[in-house]
């Protein structure tokens, strides 16, 4: 059994025995000086396609850090597949296949899906058929599980598994609403950390790879401290999307009549790689406590390793399965 986060961002893999990751990106070798003997003596994940040499994984994601002029590409693009690029769907594939492996006879696959966010029109149909059938030609049996409702199976063991549980994506954000492991209510919303990248990116000028670099580095703080202009910037755009989660969660309570009526106060659980920059949870706060919530929160906090929440919840739903 296995558990996949299909991210925008990362690929993760769970099995019982190891969690494995892999970016989800790619990079056209076109115009590169380099062979595929070089890239086999590298330990360089690639493909070909239609004439093409293609890297893809984390070291695509390097290269583009790198190389400036170097296009990092993506299978996914505000967490569904990218209508934009011809080969996602095979890429996305390679990519998933590196991870997983093969199959044992008859063995189960929960991957992660969104819901459909409810800030644009976009549904998720199409999306959630085209990861089935990569999983079904590998040979296993997919079963699919919203990201946010994922999170709960790790986040929320120790409060009956109620409360609210938020996944931050780099495509989207997710978030499910949780009763005693019933999920009342899954909706996403359009903006993630991509969203991020990008108003950082235009307000200083460089480009989105390398303000994806800085983000990561994670040295410094987006709550306190001194930080550089481009930091600054990113500190400014976190408060903003913070800002856009909260208010579509509490516009959900006010016009949603199926909500449940909790009878105590219940934790918010964050996962996802959007939420590991530092000073992240004091920052939430912060904007949290500047609004009127339409329900009593005991507590913010993070999942234990938010960047493999998802896999790890996806990993237990297999089990159960």
């Amino acid at each position: 059994m296995k558990g996949l986060d299909i991210g925008t961002n990362t690929i993760i893999c769970a099995s019982p025995k190891s969690i494995e990751l892999q970016r989800d990106a790619f990079l056209s070798l076109e115009g590169m000086q380099t062979t595929k003997t070089q890239l086999k003596k590298l330990g360089v994940s690639y493909i070909e396609l239609s004439n093409k040499i293609y890297i893809i994984g984390t070291a695509a994601n390097e290269l583009a850090a790198i190389f400036n002029n170097s296009e990092l590409k993506r299978p996914l693009k505000d967490g569904m597949l990218n209508p934009s690029e011809q080969d996602a769907l095979p890429i996305l594939a390679a990519i998933i296949k590196s991870l997983l492996g093969d199959p044992e006879e008859g063995e189960h696959c929960v991957y992660s899906i969104p819901a459909a966010p409810i800030d644009i029109n976009h549904e998720i149909d199409y999306h959630d058929d085209m990861l089935k059938l990569i999983l079904q030609q590998l040979g296993y049996t997919p079963i699919s599980l919203n990201e946010a409702v994922a999170i709960s199976n790790v986040g929320l063991i120790n409060d009956n598994f109620t409360g609210i549980t938020i996944s931050m994506g780099a495509g989207m954000t997710n978030i499910a609403i949780m009763y005693k492991g019933i999920s009342v209510l899954t909706f996403s919303v359009s903006k993630g950390g991509d969203w991020i990248d990008k108003m950082v990116a235009q307000e200083t000028g460089l480009t989105i790879a390398r303000i994806r670099m800085i983000k990561e580095k994670n040295n410094y703080s987006i709550s306190n401290g001194d930080r550089s202009r481009e930091q600054q910037a990113i500190k400014t755009y976190y408060e903003a999307y913070i800002r856009y989660i909260l208010k579509y969660i509490e516009i959900q309570f006010t016009k949603n009549l199926s909500m449940p009526n909790f009878e105590n106060s219940v934790p918010i659980v964050i996962g996802g790689g959007g939420c590991m920059v530092n000073g992240f949870i004091d920052s939430f706060k912060q904007q949290f406590v500047q609004k009127e919530f339409p329900l009593e929160i005991s507590d913010i906090k993070l999942v234990e390793e938010p960047l493999t929440a998802v896999a790890r919840g996806c990993l237990e739903e297999a089990k159960i399965g």
